[in-house]
C-alpha cells in the first residue's frame, strides 16, 4: 500500500470485468506517473476478477481521476461509481 502520510495515491477500481493492466496503465498515465497497475486475476484461470488498483506517484493524480470521470476507456463507458480512492 503506498501512502504519504494521510494521502492516498491510489486507486481501486471494480466491475470491469474486460479490460487489461495495459489499456488501464495507458489511460491513467494521462493523469500522471503510475508506478503500480494491476487487474487481479483467478489463479486458476488467468481471467480477470473485475476489479483492480492504480497507484500514481502523486496523490493529487487520485484527486484528478476522480474529478474527471466519467472515464471512457478502450471506447467503453467506465461509471463514475466504480473508481474510488483506497488505502
Amino acid at each position: 500500500m503506498y501512502v504519504h502520510g494521510d494521502i492516498q495515491k491510489k486507486i481501486k477500481f471494480s466491475q470491469l470485468k474486460c479490460f487489461y493492466s495495459d489499456s488501464l496503465l495507458n489511460y491513467f498515465s494521462q493523469y500522471g506517473e503510475v508506478i503500480d497497475c494491476v487487474v487481479m486475476k483467478n489463479q486458476q484461470t488467468g481471467k480477470s476478477r473485475g476489479f483492480g488498483f492504480v497507484t500514481f506517484n502523486d496523490a493529487q493524480c487520485v484527486d484528478t481521476v476522480l474529478s474527471a470521470a466519467p472515464h471512457s476507456i478502450d471506447g467503453r463507458q467506465v461509471p463514475k461509481d466504480i473508481i474510488y480512492s483506497y488505502v
